[in-house]
């Protein structure tokens, strides 16, 4: 290289290369702008920091002489190439950090997020979506992965209250019922949940009058104190008013549950509701007269209580056909209750379990459930089946009476 100078640039990076001379291959390849066996030989000799400097110095190169960018663009793929085989060999390390150094480094934000995703490294993809400002993006992946507070505070970035205030709404549902160790019911307390109350009704603020009542109504419901009957039914009817599947079947539950809870000796005695119980009990709850506790208030929200759960039991039964609005909120609260996210993509759907470690998931054949990373997903089929053993079996199980 020292006699023959530039013209022999090629034969010298040969004769390094032969002798496991790899910085010193680079170097001639590098000067005699041998792009692809420059690259080559770093990957081979783990060279990755030497590499990526080469690279930003083409670069740079680029921003100063047009003539060079028209290279550049044939070299991109070998770029990537290079980079890629940079990042899988400190991913293979578990080195993400150092991963990462390579992965931004790519030409375009697309790569970085095919290689992220393949590689199933949500986290970084997260961080990346955030670097690029891109808060809608990172949100979604966020709810790919199950972390729904990590996607509320990033619809809160990208302005979207609404869509974030429902969100709580949705974890407090499901955390409430699917805590460690809970089996389902009743709604347990946990230490942030009135933290995420007051979040949800702070976020639901700014919006439509409608849409802050129905949040300020539904946070009571998941709320879950100690409520005279006056009260539940009050949330009751303004769960019908605001079309609220969810908050119709949790304030049923309740009134079912103070109602079982009393010593039967405590009822009112009323023989009206013997004509016709179903009839008797539609129209009482409709007129909104029902405020003590009698043997038609129990027949009453008895009705209410399983009219919704037979519902639940039609729909999931049929939940690739959910045409119908009530139907499909029907769907949807059921996906709620367990933790489940649905997925789709030109009309296929993926399921993902947000807690794999939730009671219910136990009564699934393992078989069944697909890691891919920190996702678990399982089949249409098995969610449905395990619903419906749910809702057949276990949709009521009434309390100890007291007194």
């Amino acid at each position: 290289m020292e006699k023959c100078g530039e013209s022999a640039l090629e034969k010298a990076g040969e004769c390094f290369s032969l002798s496991g001379q790899y910085s010193l291959a680079a170097e001639a390849y590098a000067r005699g702008n041998i792009f692809s066996k420059c690259l080559s030989i770093c990957a081979k000799g783990k060279l990755f920091e030497v590499g990526l400097q080469y690279i930003e110095d083409w670069k740079s190169q680029g921003n100063e002489n047009n003539g060079v960018v028209k290279k550049s663009k044939e070299i991109e793929k070998l770029e990537r190439d290079f980079l890629e085989s940079c990042a899988l060999h400190y991913y293979d390390l578990r080195d993400y950090r150092a991963m990462m150094k390579y992965v931004n480094a790519f030409h375009c934000i697309d790569s970085m997020r095919n290689l992220l995703k393949r590689l199933g490294c949500l986290d970084e993809l997260i961080n990346l979506e955030e670097d690029y400002g891109n808060f809608s993006e990172a949100a979604k992946i966020a709810r790919m992965k199950g972390d729904i507070l990590s996607e509320v505070d990033l619809l809160v970035k990208s302005g979207q209250n609404k869509e974030a205030s429902m969100n709580i709404l949705w974890y407090l549902l499901f955390y409430s019922l699917w805590a460690p160790g809970s089996k389902g019911w009743p709604l347990k307390q946990f230490a942030q949940k009135e933290e995420l109350v007051a979040k949800a009704k702070h976020l639901a603020k700014p919006e439509p009058i409608a849409f802050y009542e129905y949040v300020s109504v539904e946070s009571n419901i998941l709320l879950n104190k100690q409520s005279s009957l006056a009260e539940m039914k009050e949330r009751l009817s303004a769960s019908r008013r605001n079309g609220s599947v969810r908050g119709e079947i949790l304030c049923a539950r309740n009134i079912l549950d103070f109602h079982l809870h009393r010593n039967i000796s405590n009822f009112c005695w009323e023989y009206d509701w013997l004509v016709d119980p179903i009839e008797y009990s539609e129209k009482q709850i409709l007129r909104n007269q029902i405020s003590q506790i009698s043997v038609d208030s129990l027949v009453c929200f008895w009705n209410l209580w399983r009219e919704k759960i037979v519902r639940i039991i039609k729909c999931v039964g049929c939940a690739e056909m959910l045409e119908e609005k009530e139907n499909r909120c029907c769907w949807e609260f059921c996906l709620n209750n367990f933790g489940v996210l649905e997925q789709r993509n030109n009309m296929q759907g993926t399921y993902h379990l947000v807690n794999p470690d939730a009671d219910w998931v136990s009564n699934i054949d393992k078989r069944f459930l697909r890691r891919n990373g920190q996702l678990v997903a399982l089949e249409i089929q098995q969610f449905v089946s395990a619903a419906q053993k749910y809702w057949n079996f276990c949709w009521y199980d009434p309390p100890a009476q007291t007194g």
